[in-house]
């Protein structure tokens, strides 16, 4: 009857006004067995459900109200959304493009199909619709945010800031508007002005755990550790489960050499995902700072098996590799990192050493060739060719060693030491006392400058200075804190759509709970 579908389904309205989601499906219900072709129940009931938190009933009754009526782009909106909480992203992007297929001036449609496309890295395709949500409505900070994310993300800071600061204008009590800008500001590297906004958003939002977190990582990279930490502890005292403070409080634990306390939270972190390849990796980099070098390669092994494709986790295995002495392994791992990027010049330059510690010196210089041609300014691997030249009783390029490494480093006291074996070598006597001359003013304390040794023109062939090894080890590279990813820093949580209160409207009027 459908006089009293009209009742129920008013009643409805009204305990979903309420908040009374239970009372209002009951009634929905009642309202659909008596008037089944009622496309707004459907829809509402719905809405009821997605409130409810049950995405699956929610997709189902927007199903049926499309069924109904092909052309309700509010259906098309909801059910998009309930698809994007499930994280079908997909599913999501096809329904919001129908809703704007048949609303093309449905700002939210294009604003919920801007997050989607961003959550699958379309950065382009994102920054589209969020500006298509701005044209239809320009005083919405929220999608000013979250293109600015989209901008970052893509690597236009520059953009990205211009957005952020017109959400500031809009709404300068969004903690959100300056946290973002705080994080576009700090990977431009102006930590000093990031902090600024930080702090805003801590002073606007005091339990912002992001923007301690963020924070605490704009101190990390000015050096002020204590500083850093405390903000991450904060952070991690709002929410325990923070994944991402505990991974970059275990980073500046280690910038302090703290690799028991880094050890600790990278274990804390791997326990809130096992699947954390950047937790594996750094944990194994600390692991091998404290020649634990089995359980170094264990990590870096997982890393591994998580993502093949890591770089990084092959060079860092090789590193551990290397320093337990295994060097076919340690050249084995460096190999397969640069099988997948060949321009990886620090993978070189180890796979480099590890030929050195063979004594395949002819290997080991083709290596550090390739490795300061990619790097014209890796002092260091600069400074090994020539020992490898030296080696090789190839004097002259060992003087061009040097002489280059000093053009970068002017104070290099090994590599002008390294000078002198090569003019020793090549008989320039008076070159070596000019050459002793300045490692003594760069330090005093330069036992290689004062030793007697380097004095004699009939001394036998000595060796390079200091011993090789000691200045080819590199530290193994760390993983940058996560951002998911990313990113330099964790990125705020997007905005959800808040959705307004119920409104009783007459019979036959759509109702839009957005």
């Amino acid at each position: 009857m459908p006089g009293y579908a009209a009742a129920y389904y008013d009643r409805a309205l009204s305990y979903g006004a309420k908040g009374d989601t239970e009372r209002a499906i009951a009634d929905f219900n009642e309202a659909i067995k008596l008037d089944p072709k009622n496309a707004q129940a459907f829809y509402n009931r719905g809405i009821a459900y997605r409130i409810k938190g049950d995405a699956e009933r929610a997709s189902a009754d927007f199903g049926e109200a499309l069924k109904l009526d092909p052309k309700f782009a509010l259906a098309f909106y909801q059910r998009g959304n309930a698809a994007y909480e499930k994280r079908d992203v997909d599913r999501a992007i096809a329904d919001f493009s129908e809703a704007v297929r048949f609303n093309p001036n449905f700002d939210l449609a294009f604003y919920q199909r801007g997050l989607a496309h961003r959550d699958k890295r379309d950065f382009d395709r994102a920054i589209s619709d969020f500006s298509q949500a701005i044209r239809l409505d320009g005083k919405n900070a929220s999608t000013f945010e979250d293109r600015g994310v989209a901008y970052r993300m893509k690597g236009d800071l520059e953009h990205a800031i211009a957005d952020f600061d017109q959400a500031v204008r809009l709404a300068p009590g969004s903690s959100a508007a300056f946290n973002g800008r705080g994080t576009a500001l700090g990977m431009r590297g102006d930590s000093d002005r990031a902090i600024q906004d930080f702090d805003m958003a801590i002073k606007l939002d005091p339990k912002d755990a992001v923007a301690l977190n963020n924070r605490g990582f704009a101190y990390r990279n000015k050096g002020e550790t204590d500083r850093a930490i405390a903000d991450f502890d904060a952070a991690i005292k709002l929410n325990g489960g923070y994944m991402g403070a505990l991974y970059n409080r275990a980073n500046t634990y280690f910038d302090k050499r703290d690799f028991d306390r880094a050890i600790k939270d990278f274990d804390a972190a791997i326990k809130l995902d096992a699947n954390f390849v950047a937790a594996y990796n750094a944990r194994g980099v600390a692991h091998d700072n404290k020649n634990e070098y089995d359980q170094a390669i264990v990590d870096f092994s997982q890393a591994i098996r998580l993502d093949p494709k890591d770089a990084r986790a092959f060079n860092n295995r090789g590193f551990a590799y290397r320093n337990r002495g295994d060097y076919d392994r340690a050249i084995a791992d460096y190999s397969k990192a640069l099988a997948i990027n060949p321009n990886y010049a620090l993978a070189l330059y180890n796979r480099g050493i590890a030929y050195y510690d063979k004594r395949d010196v002819e290997r080991s210089t083709r290596d550090m060739n390739q490795a300061i041609k990619i790097n014209p300014n890796f002092a260091t691997a600069v400074h090994d060719r020539g020992i490898a030249n030296y080696d090789r009783q190839d004097y002259d390029r060992t003087v061009t060693a040097a002489d280059s490494l000093l053009k970068a480093k002017p104070t290099y006291a090994v590599s002008l030491n390294g000078h002198d074996s090569a003019y020793e070598n090549r008989r320039e006597g008076d070159r070596i006392i000019q050459d002793v001359n300045a490692p003594i003013r760069n330090n005093q304390y330069n036992a290689f400058a004062y030793s007697p040794d380097t004095f004699p023109l009939a001394a036998p062939e000595p060796e390079p200075a200091p011993a090789p090894v000691a200045e080819a080890t590199p530290v193994p590279e760390v993983a940058p804190a996560a951002a998911p990813v990313a990113e330099i820093v964790p990125l705020p949580q997007p905005s959800p759509v808040k959705h307004k209160p119920v409104q009783r409207l007459p019979i036959g009027k759509r109702l839009s709970l957005r």
